[in-house]
């Protein structure tokens, strides 16, 4: 059984109507998500994979500004980030992903 907030609820029913992913450390919204509208559920993004996406696209410029805000999800402890996702970064940015 799931315990979801009125808030969780909210964020699924959000990106259910607008067909979007959504992006949580929460194990249970996505699985919840995954099992309960399997057809429709887009699935789960990782906040980096986010940055990768507007690296490629060219939506943003990546500079030492914005690697020092990377800095600050490591020192409060985000959630981590795949491998896969931490590679690419550093091919696109050159710069290391600092956090876990």
């Amino acid at each position: 059984m799931f315990d979801l907030s009125y808030e969780d609820m909210k964020l699924i029913s959000n990106a259910l109507s607008l067909e979007y992913k959504v992006t949580t450390g929460d194990k249970g919204i996505v699985q919840f998500s995954s099992q309960e509208f399997k057809e429709d559920f887009q699935g789960n993004i990782s906040p980096l994979e986010i940055i990768i996406y507007w690296l490629e696209n060219k939506l943003i410029t990546w500079d030492h500004d914005k690697q020092a805000l990377l800095e600050d999800w490591a020192k409060n402890n985000e959630h981590p980030q795949q491998a896969k996702a931490k590679a690419r970064f550093m091919e696109l940015t050159g710069y290391k992903y600092c956090g876990s």
